[in-house]
């Protein structure tokens, strides 16, 4: 769609440039996305855990001292990741008692925005070791060393 646009404002094919052009059929065929809400309640969010485990639902999220004391909770609908919501909770919790020394939370959590907005804020992280991917486990195969180790 931004391409079939670019072409109208510029007035440029890219036949004009030498290329190939695009298939017909190219733009033609636009994927469309089933949105699954349901009838009663339109406000939670279609959960999928795993290929069995599908459900409408909520996620209840919840921030709580070392003796489990809550200091703040959010309801969100079941498909928002939990990742998503820890900043405004963190925010929640410095308004109401102040900032937090120490945050642990669960894999979902690890993430890089998470870990700079934790970094940003001097808030040491407890996050659990995760193990490497696919994809960094063939990026870190390629690296080159350079010097002695």
């Amino acid at each position: 769609m931004l391409i079939k646009n670019a072409f109208r404002r510029n007035q440029s094919r890219p036949e004009d440039h030498g290329k190939k052009p695009f298939p017909a059929d190219k733009f033609e065929n636009e994927e469309s996305k089933e949105i699954k809400e349901s009838t009663t309640d339109p406000k939670c969010g279609y959960y999928i855990k795993d290929e069995r485990t599908k459900q409408f639902a909520y996620s209840f999220h919840a921030a709580a001292e070392r003796n489990g004391f809550v200091l703040d909770a959010t309801v969100t609908p079941g498909n928002t990741h939990d990742s998503h919501i820890l900043e405004p909770l963190v925010d929640k919790v410095i308004e109401k008692v102040g900032k937090p020394e120490v945050l642990a939370a669960d894999a979902a959590y690890k993430t890089p925005s998470i870990t700079k907005y934790l970094f940003e804020n001097e808030i040491t992280s407890a996050l659990p070791y995760t193990r490497l991917s696919v994809y960094s486990q063939m990026q870190k195969k390629s690296m080159v060393c350079v010097g002695q180790l």
